[in-house]
């Protein structure tokens, strides 16, 4: 029977849960997906018009999980290719300390963010703070406006989770939390100098009522990629579901002493905020509206500002259990800088997505 579409389904793939996992036996199991995308954007700036599409395969992820009573295991290997990257996504081992209380260590995904990060858990193409992907020629490039997301991706350390009726608890000790999106430190470095850093992250979240749950957390950073900077970011976001519909609103704040957000190495300040609303008209199918705004400011003498507003409508058919298409047209429409700089952008996406 085909799934139904909806957002318990991004919440599901953001906590690490398996979704139809194919089990070798007892003690071992995979998942994964693979995502042929086409993308058309044309953007706009001052006197800059350029247009540019991707067409391959953009991503393929294999998932092992490793089932021991008590003790657990998963690695995710992942291929990127629009940039011919092979790396190892998420590395973990989780204990169980008892019913729903866990110690995982490892390589693991953020705690915080509304968004999905794995292309199976989202409803659209784009997340809610792209403009359009880095793969992508724009001449929005040179100001770092493709991927203006500021929640934290992955990161290695230690996490302690605690899970009860919809009520969560986290709380992890990591090598570092927004730098993971700009790759100029060591990873493996804990602290100390030569361009290592740590992290904090800590997040909640409480089922409120029946369909609706409250989520807030935040990250914090100390790095020495340039001499002693500090970052931090701010999540909260509430999700309701009610029949057929679902709907998410999500605020974002962050400083960034070394400008991580999009800037590069000056003090910046971010807000972003977001509201989705999602229809599953059958049991396959469900559309999506979302509106989503941006503001990044440096905070120096004669600083750079860059804000915008996205409108998004997508629509998603599962043709089977494993095979899904995502079709997706969203407006940008923005400003950059305090020269009254104006840009836009309209992009088209589309995903056949298999899954297993």
């Amino acid at each position: 029977m085909k799934k139904q579409i909806s957002i318990a389904s991004a919440f599901v793939a953001a906590s690490g849960l398996s979704l139809g996992e194919i089990k070798v036996n007892e003690y071992l199991s995979f998942e994964g997906f693979v995502d042929v995308s086409y993308a058309e954007v044309n953007s706009n700036l001052g006197t800059q018009d350029e247009s540019d599409n991707f067409l391959g395969v953009q991503e393929v992820e294999i998932d092992w999980l490793f089932n021991f009573d008590r003790v657990g295991a998963r690695v995710d290997l992942q291929h990127e290719d629009n940039i011919d990257r092979n790396f190892v996504e998420q590395a973990y081992i989780t204990y169980e300390l008892c019913t729903g209380s866990n110690i995982t260590a490892g390589r693991y995904a953020t705690m915080l963010g509304y968004d999905s990060l794995e292309r199976t858990g989202l409803h659209q193409w784009s997340n809610a703070y792209s403009i359009h992907n880095a793969f992508i020629a724009s001449p929005l490039t040179d100001y770092f406006l493709d991927n203006l997301a500021i929640t934290p991706a992955y990161n290695q350390g230690l996490k302690y989770t605690y899970e009860s009726n919809g009520n969560f608890f986290g709380i992890s000790i990591q090598d570092g939390a927004i730098s993971d999106k700009l790759g100029s430190y060591d990873p493996d470095r804990f602290g100390g100098d030569n361009q290592s850093s740590y992290g904090l992250e800590i997040a909640g979240a409480l089922q409120l009522a029946p369909g609706l749950r409250w989520f807030i957390g935040g990250a914090y950073e100390d790095t020495e990629i340039n001499d002693a900077d500090s970052n931090y970011v701010l999540n909260s976001h509430l999700s309701y579901e009610t029949g057929s519909w679902n709907f998410g609103v999500e605020l974002n704040y962050g400083e960034s002493e070394s400008g991580l957000f999009a800037f590069q190495y000056v003090d910046e300040k971010v807000f972003q905020a977001m509201v989705s609303a999602n229809y599953a008209y059958s049991d396959a199918a469900s559309i999506t509206g979302r509106i989503s705004t941006f503001n990044h400011e440096e905070d120096i003498a004669n600083g750079r500002e860059s804000d915008g507003l996205k409108f998004t409508l997508a629509h998603k058919y599962a043709y089977t259990d494993n095979l899904a298409l995502v079709n997706e047209v969203s407006y940008v429409d923005g400003q950059v800088d305090d020269n009254d700089n104006d840009y836009d952008s309209l992009l088209f996406g589309t995903s056949l997505l298999f899954s297993f």
